[in-house]
């Protein structure tokens, strides 16, 4: 049995710690176990529970009537919603549907979500907003500071398939002028923004050479040199790293003067003293403008 502090269900369902209080005491429900010193913590079964009340609350039922319902009942209720194509906030059911789906490694009901949202939504739409908001739930957009645990990881790498799979269904473009070089510099690991990428540039009629996570920028400069490419696209997250990462770059288009690097990333600094064959983009449509 997994645990999971207030603090954590209140990440994944979105329902604030004081309100999860405030029902423990009212309805008498959902109490949660407590730790030898007195420390509330819930158990795998009450996080689902959670998350599906969470939806029902965003489709607009009321606290007392979801309370009064048996475990059953819920989980039918959401089912029905979800099948029937009734809610009124799809975006949030999909993202609870997910972190289910993942706490349980439950992969057909996964697989399923995943199609049904990108056949529903579009790719684009489906991955900027519901899956990105599912990955900054469960920590796995950005954050490369700790290990991720299991269940993270399985939802990571059925994720990945299904976008390597939808890409490979693009057919290559031959005539295009333009060739984007796609990486993740040394220690950035994941890839889902990389991968988003890959699928826009190459639905735009583009060519791309995709190298994945984790790139020594040795050999970046030798792919540069082989591919030429016209573009360079990478992310990093602003830390420490991301002034030596800029340099690298700077200093690689020194002598591939032809090429423009893209670089996605939320620092505003490095957006200010960017030169104009880097262009920074903080935010997935911007890439669909640029393009």
């Amino acid at each position: 049995m997994e645990r999971y502090s207030i603090a954590d269900v209140e990440s994944l369902t979105g329902i604030k710690a004081h309100t999860l209080r405030k029902w423990e005491d009212r309805y008498k429900m959902l109490i949660p176990h407590r730790t030898g010193t007195n420390i509330r913590y819930y158990d795998d079964e009450q996080l689902r529970t959670l998350l599906n009340v969470a939806t029902l609350l965003q489709n607009g039922y009321r606290i007392s009537k979801v309370m009064a319902m048996e475990s059953p009942v819920l989980n039918k209720t959401v089912a029905e919603l979800m099948t029937n194509g009734e809610l009124s906030d799809h975006n949030i059911a999909y993202v609870n549907a997910l972190i289910k789906a993942m706490l349980a490694f439950d992969e057909p009901v996964m697989d399923k979500t995943l199609t049904t949202i990108f056949i529903r939504h579009g790719i684009f739409d489906a991955m900027t907003g519901i899956i990105y908001p599912f990955l900054r739930r469960t920590g796995m957009l950005w954050t490369t500071e700790n290990a991720s645990p299991s269940q993270e990881h399985f939802a990571s790498m059925i994720l990945r398939r299904k976008l390597l799979s939808i890409t490979d269904g693009i057919p290559l473009s031959a005539s295009s002028d333009k060739k984007f070089l796609l990486f993740l510099p040394p220690d950035e690991w994941h890839e889902m923004g990389l991968l988003l990428s890959d699928y826009v540039i190459r639905k735009a009629g583009n060519s791309t050479l995709y190298l994945g996570p984790n790139v020594p920028f040795n050999s970046i400069e030798t792919a540069l040199k082989l591919y030429k490419p016209t573009h360079l696209l990478t992310f990093f997250r602003t830390g420490s790293e991301s002034a030596a990462y800029v340099a690298s770059i700077k200093n690689m288009l020194k002598t591939h003067p032809g090429t423009i690097a893209l670089i996605c990333s939320d620092s505003i600094a490095e957006m200010e003293k960017a030169p104009k064959n880097i262009r920074i983009l903080t935010e997935p449509q911007a890439l669909e403008k640029y393009l």
